[in-house]
């Protein structure tokens, strides 16, 4: 817990580029994936990735600093969970992610075709 609250307070202001906040993004859940060992969800991960371009959830955080900062917020509650070594908290956590990036880039392009 006290590495996380020593990386609370270093944590520099939100991102102000795409690619530093999409290649971190990519990181957490990248070594969260790693430490699930579970091949069958690599390979479905995989699979999206090939499919959707990565940097999908970008485009509507980069416009709001609030949305940023509850994204960042999600983050380190999943790792919060981690750190305590409880897996249903942390199954919990980013199942609720997935969900909120998903139900974010669904509006963000939805709000872009009613604008055309």
């Amino acid at each position: 817990m006290t590495t996380l609250i020593a990386r609370r307070a270093q944590r520099p202001a939100p991102w102000k580029e795409a690619s530093v906040w999409v290649q971190a993004n990519d990181l957490f859940h990248q070594a969260i994936l790693d430490a699930a060992g579970n091949g069958r969800l690599d390979n479905m991960i995989a699979d999206l990735h090939r499919s959707f371009p990565r940097n999908l959830t970008w485009a509507p955080l980069s416009e709001s600093s609030r949305l940023l900062e509850e994204n960042v917020e999600q983050h380190e509650g999943i790792l919060e969970a981690i750190e305590r070594r409880d897996p249903q908290e942390a199954r919990r956590r980013m199942v609720e992610h997935v969900r909120s990036a998903g139900e974010l880039v669904t509006l963000h392009f939805e709000q872009r075709a009613e604008s055309t």
